[in-house]
């Protein structure tokens, strides 16, 4: 099986459906270590093979103990500040992805308007001919 990171490692997995207290099934996948300890996985993801449920829950689980070291050992909540500022009422702030959406749709809406300017004048020059005949 190859991980999230590339590496390729071998594990012996086995995998069963199960139905949760609240008749919910799902897809229980074990993971047995060389020790013979099992860590057990539960998932709703029936499409994927069953290598492939196991890298991502193992990736996550790294995931996992990372963050916690890091709010053990260095204090990773306290490098987050949720403080506010104040600002002036007359100061306009607009969100810059909003701005960019923005100027997409107004590039679009120039394009058609030219091409609807180009199709009424060709309108204009069909109808002209056929006057004429």
């Amino acid at each position: 099986m190859i991980l999230v990171n590339g590496e390729e490692v071998s594990l012996q997995l086995a995998e069963r459906g199960v139905r949760l207290s609240n008749d919910l099934w799902v897809r229980e996948v074990r993971q047995r270590s060389e020790s013979g300890a099992q860590s057990s996985i539960l998932s709703t993801d029936y499409r994927f093979d069953l290598s492939c449920v196991a890298a991502a829950m193992f990736a996550r689980w790294c995931q996992e103990n990372f963050f916690r070291y890091m709010r053990q050992h260095y204090n990773l909540d306290r490098l987050a500040e949720y403080g506010v500022e104040a600002l002036p009422d007359t100061t306009r702030v607009i969100n810059p992805a909003w701005r960019q959406l923005d100027s997409q749709i107004r590039r679009q809406n120039g394009l058609l308007s030219r091409q609807l300017v180009k199709r009424g004048n060709l309108m204009e020059v069909k109808q002209t001919a056929q006057n004429k005949r």
